[in-house]
């Protein structure tokens, strides 16, 4: 029974290896949604405690709420507020995994960085605060002096993000948001460019979100 339960598994997640496959003609968020759930959701059910299928129901959740967030520059399809739901409640569900997982602060710092854009999306200003306070949080823990973690590019798109939503919520100036762009840019070299970019991209398309 547990073999069949499994191979059920595998079956649903070669559809939506496939779906993800199709880079020209991706499938719509709505058909994308669907399939990444169903394997969360079956992966989930037949886990038992097995550390693999909650490993892979963790990637899958980050990667579900990922795909469905408005931060992307090559990828500009239409979201619509259920989209940001699902991705906020994805994000959720990617964090409790990471903790029972007992995964590193980096992990954490990711998922926190998606849960805040769906939140900032939604226009939920004060969860999408909370939200990337706690993914610099994290990413201080990886440093010893934090002196040091200045430099640091995530780090730098913490304090990027931070400064643009306490712009939306009246209690910052938006100050740190530009200069976070250009500190992006001060750290740039020949191993990192396309880092940047995406950082600075990041940050500018969400600083376009009205």
């Amino acid at each position: 029974m547990q073999c069949e339960k499994t191979q059920r598994l595998e079956a649903l997640d070669e559809v939506r290896k496939a779906l993800a496959s199709h880079q020209e003609t991706p499938p719509s968020l709505d058909k994308m949604h669907e399939i990444y759930e169903a394997c969360i959701a079956h992966a989930l059910a037949i886990a038992d405690g097995n550390e693999k299928l909650l490993q892979y129901a963790n990637a899958t959740s980050y990667n579900l709420s990922a795909n469905l967030a408005s931060c992307w520059f090559d990828d500009r399809r239409p979201r619509e507020r259920k989209h940001f739901e699902a991705g906020v409640a994805s994000a959720n569900r990617c964090l409790a995994l990471r903790a029972q997982l007992n995964k590193p602060p980096f992990a954490f710092a990711m998922a926190y960085f998606i849960l805040g854009v769906h939140e900032f999306s939604l226009k939920h200003y004060s969860a999408a605060e909370h939200a990337w306070l706690n993914k610099l949080e994290q990413e201080l823990l990886e440093f010893e002096n934090h002196v040091k973690a200045e430099p640091d590019l995530n780090v730098i798109l913490s304090r990027g993000l931070i400064s643009l939503v306490q712009w939306r919520l009246g209690s910052g100036d938006g100050k740190g948001y530009e200069e976070s762009l250009s500190l992006l840019e001060a750290q740039r070299n020949a191993g990192n460019g396309a880092e940047i970019d995406l950082f600075k991209s990041e940050l500018s398309l969400l600083g376009q979100i009205v």
